[in-house]
């Protein structure tokens, strides 16, 4: 089985994650070089992962021109549209955190539905095309954050790995009762669409509080 950029969805995953890389390490004013590897890292991280896990001979984008070209084309693009912002001073007030929320959650949907359709045509098992549409979607993103040295968005923040589970789900269920492109489409507009509600509203997995002794035997204020 040959992985490679036979569709669409799997080029507009590559250039929204590349931008989002671009994106991550211009806030943390990296050079030339961490641009290039963290948006390298974003885009093809995860599907780096997901061809070993595969036991494919060598990951898609040491075979295939097509991602490192799409990835380099992210690159000058999200480089050119900075220097617009910066050149003229009433762009300047714009935030780039939603821009980078919204090509992240592109990236999510499009990495995610065509892992999940990867595995769906092998044929996997249902625990196997959750994975790896998981992974696939997401670890990319976790590399970025790792080197940038931020918190992991799978870990914190808006729902992320979520919309991946459900939409695998869907899809693996759904081509045996829809045609194929309708099963496709349905993955991609669920992982999307609750990853932008969760963005937007500001939903996420419950969070708890870590018991710390040292809080109750803390001194009170002095009287």
């Amino acid at each position: 089985m040959e992985l490679v950029v036979s569709f669409p969805l799997e080029a507009v995953g590559l250039f929204a994650f590349g931008m989002s890389g671009v994106l991550v390490a211009l806030e943390k004013r990296m050079d030339l070089i961490g641009v290039c590897v963290l948006a390298i890292t974003t885009a093809c991280g995860g599907g780096m992962l997901r061809d070993v896990l595969l036991n494919q001979p060598l990951p898609a984008f040491f075979t295939h021109r097509s991602y490192l070209c799409i990835v380099a084309l992210a690159i000058v693009v999200t480089l050119l549209g900075n220097a617009a912002l910066r050149r003229h001073h009433q762009l300047r007030r714009f935030d780039l955190s939603l821009p980078l929320d919204i090509a992240d959650a592109v990236g999510l949907a499009t990495f995610g539905t065509s892992a999940a359709l990867i595995v769906v045509d092998m044929p996997g098992n249902l625990i196997t095309c959750v994975f790896i549409s998981c992974l696939t979607a997401c670890g990319g993103g976790m590399l970025r954050d790792v080197f940038a040295q931020r918190i992991p968005m799978i870990f914190s923040g808006p729902l992320y790995a979520t919309p991946c589970i459900l939409g695998a789900m869907v899809l693996y269920y759904g081509v045996r009762f829809l045609p194929r492109t309708a099963a496709v489409l349905l993955c991609f507009a669920l992982i999307l669409g609750l990853r932008l509600l969760a963005i937007f509203f500001h939903i996420g997995m419950p969070r708890f509080l870590y018991y710390d002794n040292n809080e109750t035997n803390a001194p009170g204020p002095a009287q």
